[in-house]
């Protein structure tokens, strides 16, 4: 019988040729043929059994009268059309679809025809064996396991695996060829599950980048987001996107110099609840986290978290979602999420396989390394049983924090790296998926990734009984009862290894059926698919609600306190009042008088191309007459709208913004969105960021209602008010002629504050500029004079006011706010306790609870979020 090697591509079938000539020695007792083997060698072997080997060209009617009577049999290599981008290049749209005409008849044809065995390619790289065996089957030849492990370790390609995972094709292929494949191929992608959605097509929309940051929460330390991280940049590949690893700041972590805003990236997707927004970009936040988490961490400072990014993405966690809704109940600009962004995986995606029948189990046991948390030793008894079945494969880190958390498992094999890919094809080779996850992810109906990388690795998967998993994967999972004891959950784990033993082809159906439901619902480029499409839409109804109409808008005078003649200072407020996006903005530059400064200013404005009015000050005329060039800020505010009074007209808006503090582009707009809505006898507060200096990496650290709580552990913050101008407001006068440091708070004086709940500033400590004189002498005065002008707001406190959680005395907070900025010390639990010896047992606890989350986050990230945790 002739044998006919045919492909869906004009591409070389010398591996097909080379693996039939050598089965067919093996037929007649020829051991072992290399690859290698002369020509001649191979023409002799198959003469010894009449058949010719031919390779195929076009369909050709002498094949098909050959098939149809049985005197030849036709091997077809049928394999993804994109491939061919990988080896060869178009010089038009109408070369490339030619070519793709002439593919799709071959594989009509060839589909068609008896006696015609079908191998896909990408089983070459991802499942050599399978193809052996596929081969040695249609040829009618016995063949040992041992001959197809020899024979499958010669054909796997490393270069042929690289170049059949999804979406390597798609470098540098112009979106018109794109468009052409899709019209010509697009239902026979479908058809064969190259693709089970058209996400591949996608295009990046008119008037956007294709560029978008993703936060890296914990600076260095490798943990579960490290790896998320990865698997967003490989899903953004996919899709022809640009994935940019920003930190808390918005800064490249590749180069720290480089700090993105809305002109270079389309957004941020933040993906840890103790990371505030402290970037100028549109910025997503998942819900990934359990509810509890929110708990154990502190659930109104991580709520508050949440809520200063601009949208949220769910993972269809009805307790996460529920949660958010709660938040946003009464809070008119905001709306539920709309898309979905799972912490799943895009490639690779690899077919379905049993492999070597291994229970892959993989965590970082943290537990283990701390002896207060080894009652909650996760698993441990299951992971104990299983130790010395033979069937158990446990990866994760050989030591944390020092410790062997892994030591006495015979089960241990290895560290595996967080690069996005390893722990798919590891898991891949074991063949059977070991699906725990914790008792908060399963009450929060929150999926783990565990599930979602068997999936992709086309094994089978033992999961416990997660409302996710069952609502969605439904019969495609095998399940264990985790409400059992742990013995009846082993006993459970290999009831099912043994019914995988005994029914090979239907657990291979069951995982093939999960990774179809994958495919189809939680990869991440689909999810990174969905947002691009419907961004622009998303973004515009946002915006919508904190939009004033044009024709109700207040004049806003932004005065830009340059009181210093530092060039970077200049720089970030004329970068604050450019970015805005409020049209009705009049610019003020608030500068000491002095002729350099003055051209200073004009030069840096017109290098940007704005309109800037240059107001100068004497600051002699601003001083209490103690120390030369000092000035009182009360004072320094009184002058400006004095020397301003011919522009600040009945029914505008002012504010005024210091420069350590940056505001993001939405500020304006969206404290004039609250005034506008407000009672006329008020004022518009936005919630600021703070940002600390930490020794493993710079952190956030959110604050709350500055002004509104008076929370004297905050940096006074200038720019987070919007105020309707009163001329020959006394209230105003009496305050500011006597007021320091806390000038600002003179003009919220008997007025009602109406929050924006959305923290659209940040004041980052390295940038402060506070006076240490001032500071220390004015803020109990200035305490004291609020207080006297508006007592129902600054009542005497016995209990003194709110610093971390923890009631102290004024005393005792003005040295606080001493030692934390003046003397650039970082909040630790000595400074922050006060008198803890005088608190009882449970303001003791609450405190050292709240201080340790405040102070040292990346410590606890280190601790507690591992690759196990998602």
């Amino acid at each position: 019988m002739d044998i006919i090697l045919c492909s869906i591509l004009s591409s070389s079938l010398d591996w097909q040729k080379e693996i039939v000539a050598t089965l067919l020695k093996q037929k007649v007792n020829v051991v072992k043929a290399e690859p290698s083997e002369p020509k001649e060698v191979v023409e002799q072997t198959t003469a010894q059994h009449t058949s010719q080997i031919t390779e195929a060209g076009a369909p050709d009617g002498r094949w098909e009268a050959q098939l149809q009577t049985g005197t030849a049999c036709a091997i077809y290599v049928c394999r993804d059309v994109r491939s061919a981008f990988l080896y060869q290049t178009f010089a038009s749209t109408q070369e490339l679809e030619a070519l793709l005409e002439t593919a799709m008849a071959a594989d009509a044809f060839w589909r068609r025809q008896p006696n015609t065995c079908i191998i896909r390619h990408e089983w070459l790289a991802a499942d050599p064996k399978k193809v052996v065996r596929e081969i040695a089957r249609h040829l009618n030849v016995a063949v040992t396991d041992e001959a197809v492990q020899e024979l499958a370790a010669t054909y796997k390609s490393t270069d042929t695996e690289a170049k059949t995972q999804p979406g390597a094709w798609r470098t540098g292929v112009p979106q018109e060829y794109i468009a052409a494949i899709d019209r010509i191929c697009g239902d026979w992608l479908l058809a064969n599950e190259y693709e089970v959605d058209r996400a591949w097509t996608f295009a990046v929309p008119q008037g956007m980048l294709g560029r978008f940051g993703i936060v890296r929460p914990f600076g260095q330390i490798q943990a579960a987001e490290t790896e998320c991280i990865s698997r967003t940049h490989a899903a953004a590949k996919l899709l022809g996107l640009e994935c940019i690893t920003i930190d808390l700041q918005g800064r490249s972590v590749d180069d720290p110099t480089i700090e993105y805003t809305r002109k270079d990236l389309d957004f941020a997707i933040n993906l840890h609840f103790s990371c505030p927004k402290a970037y100028d970009l549109f910025s997503y936040i998942a819900l990934w986290n359990p509810v509890q988490w929110f708990v154990d961490w502190g659930y109104e400072k991580m709520g508050r978290n949440v809520l200063t990014h601009d949208d949220y993405l769910s993972c269809n966690s009805p307790g996460a979602d529920f949660m958010l809704d709660r938040m946003i109940l009464d809070d008119p600009t905001r709306v539920p999420p709309q898309f979905t962004f799972y912490s799943s995986v895009a490639a690779p995606i690899l077919p379905p396989t049993l492999g070597k029948k291994k229970l892959f189990y993989v965590g970082i046991n943290w537990e283990a390394a701390f002896s207060f948390f080894k009652h909650r030793l996760r698993n441990k008894e299951v992971l104990d049983m299983m130790d010395s079945s033979g069937r158990l494969c446990i990866y994760g880190p050989r030591l944390f924090q020092g410790v062997q958390v892994w030591k006495g498992y015979e089960s241990y094999v290895d560290e595996l790296p967080f690069d996005g890919s390893s722990l798919i094809h590891t898991l891949h080779d074991c063949g059977i998926a070991l699906v725990f996850s914790s008792d908060a992810h399963r009450e929060c109906g929150l999926m783990s990734n565990r599930l979602f990388e068997a999936a992709a690795a086309g094994v089978i998967s033992i999961c416990d009984l997660h409302p996710f998993a069952i609502q969605y994967f439904g019969d495609s999972l095998l399940y264990v009862d985790q409400r059992k004891s742990p013995g009846e959950i082993v006993s459970q784990i290999k009831a099912h290894l043994e019914w995988i033993d005994n029914n090979p082809e239907l657990a291979l159906e069951k995982a093939r059926k999960a990774q179809l439901i994958f495919r189809r619902q939680f990869r991440v480029d689909l999810s990174l698919y969905q947002i691009y499409q419907g961004f622009t839409e998303r973004k515009a109804r946002l915006e919508a609600l904190t939009a004033v109409p044009d024709h109700e808008k207040a004049r806003v005078h932004m005065y830009l306190l340059w009181l210093d003649t530092d060039e970077q200072s200049l720089q970030r407020l004329l970068n604050n009042a450019q970015a805005q996006t409020y049209s009705n903005l009049r610019i003020v530059v608030v500068a000491v008088r002095n002729p350099q400064g003055q051209k200073q200013i004009e030069a840096a404005a017109a290098a940007r191309g704005m309109q800037v009015t240059v107001l100068d000050l004497e600051l002699s005329q601003c001083s209490p007459w103690i120390r030369e060039n000092t000035a009182k800020m009360g004072l320094v505010l009184r002058r400006i709208t004095e020397r301003d009074a011919g522009e600040l007209q009945p029914g505008d808006n002012f504010m005024f913004v210091a420069s350590y503090e940056k505001i993001f582009s939405d500020h304006v707009s969206t404290l004039a969105h609250t005034l506008h809505n407000a009672p006329p006898q008020s004022y518009a507060i936005s919630r600021i960021t703070v940002a600390l200096e930490d020794s493993l990496d710079k952190h956030i650290v959110i604050q709350g209602d500055a002004g509104v709580t008076h929370d004297a552990s905050i940096p006074v913050p200038y720019g987070n008010r919007l105020l309707r101008w009163e001329a020959g407001n006394r209230r105003w006068d009496l305050a500011l002629v006597a007021l320091g440091d806390m000038a600002p708070w003179a003009y919220t004086l008997k007025l009602k504050p109406a929050s924006t709940k959305r923290n659209t500033i940040l004041i980052n400590l390295e940038t402060m500029a506070h006076n240490e004189d001032l500071l220390r002498r004015n803020m109990m005065r200035d305490i004291s004079i609020l207080r006297e002008l508006a007592p129902e707001e600054y009542p005497h406190d016995p209990h003194g006011v709110q610093i971390h959680g923890l009631k102290v005395s004024l005393e005792e907070s003005i040295q606080q706010i001493h030692n934390t900025i003046l003397d650039n010390q970082k909040p630790n639990a000595g400074s922050l306790l006060g008198d803890f010896a005088k608190l009882d047992r449970r303001q003791r606890r609450r405190v050292l609870k709240e201080t340790l989350l405040s102070a040292i986050p990346p410590f606890f990230a280190k601790m507690f979020m591992s690759r196990s945790d998602r």
